[in-house]
């Protein structure tokens, strides 16, 4: 049986973050419950916490409502959630980065196809004096290993995210099973929470964890934690690729939902105006995201 984690105080958060709130897209957490000055549904879209972190939201968001005459809601949380959110019919769009559970979602019916929005990657970030030595390594198996062997603090998104997912899958490659009792509530700290949490968590630790590398990039000024290891370092590149894809719902699950509007969304964000707009978003003059081609 697992045990419990302690509660750890939580100070700050993303200054992406807060520009959501600023803008409303903090609020629902049903996704049709947010209603435009005309009277009708917002358009609900699933959005992951690492995207919404970024704040690249709010500048996409803005001028999607302006150039539509639309109102978004977007109900944030990580991609396990969200696709879970758009099988219930609870929203007309899902953001997802977890291409094995997107593409079961729209094979079992749920979603109708799935179109490629940003590029992205992870990577390790840690504290500076890097207590496990995984700075230099050249495989993302070999630095989870030495995490482990080292029993050095890891958070843990553990939530069924994308980037839950992909930390799972490095365990995996370097074939270790960290969420066994030994380690939980020791060395690994499974939280249950977002991306921007999860790095106040491993700052406040001095611990170890799988970041989005955008997310991090657009925090990096108000932590500790370092970049420690990235795609470009790596032989098993792969592990660390994050690819982005909006999903629409079904109509034929959920035909009560307004396809049309769904469709003009994704339309937007995939778009040259949205493209254009993710292209040139960028954090200390440095662009955050790559395109998807």
């Amino acid at each position: 049986m697992r045990t419990s984690n302690p509660p750890i105080a939580r100070r700050g958060f993303l200054a992406g973050a807060g520009s959501l709130v600023a803008s409303g897209y903090l609020g629902a957490t049903r996704g049709r419950s947010v209603l435009d000055r005309d009277g009708r549904d917002a358009i609900a879209v699933a959005v992951t916490t690492s995207i919404a972190d970024t704040g690249v939201l709010s500048p996409l968001h803005a001028a999607f409502e302006t150039t539509n005459d639309e109102t978004v809601n977007a109900v944030i949380g990580g991609t396990g959630r969200n696709l879970r959110s758009g099988e219930r019919g609870d929203v007309s769009v899902v953001m997802a980065h977890a291409p094995e559970l997107e593409q079961t979602f729209v094979s079992a019916g749920h979603g109708v196809a799935r179109e490629r929005f940003v590029e992205g990657s992870f990577s390790i970030v840690g504290p500076p004096d890097d207590p496990a030595g995984i700075k230099g390594t050249n495989q993302v198996s070999a630095a989870f290993a030495a995490i482990a062997d080292a029993e050095t603090p890891f958070v843990s998104r553990g939530d069924g995210s994308g980037t839950h997912h992909a930390e799972r899958a490095c365990w995996a490659a370097a074939g270790i099973d960290p969420a066994g009792v030994d380690a939980v509530g020791q060395w690994y700290r499974e939280i249950g929470q977002g991306m921007g949490e999860t790095l106040v968590h491993a700052d406040q630790l001095e611990a170890y964890c799988l970041s989005v590398r955008e997310t991090y990039r657009a925090s990096r000024n108000t932590r500790s934690l370092i970049e420690l290891l990235s795609i470009e370092d790596v032989r098993d590149g792969t592990l660390l690729q994050n690819p982005y894809s909006l999903i629409r719902v079904s109509p034929d699950r959920h035909p009560e939902l307004d396809h049309e509007r769904a469709r003009s969304y994704v339309d937007f964000c995939t778009g040259s105006e949205g493209r254009s707009i993710i292209d040139s978003y960028s954090v200390d003059g440095r662009s955050v995201f790559s395109l998807a081609e």
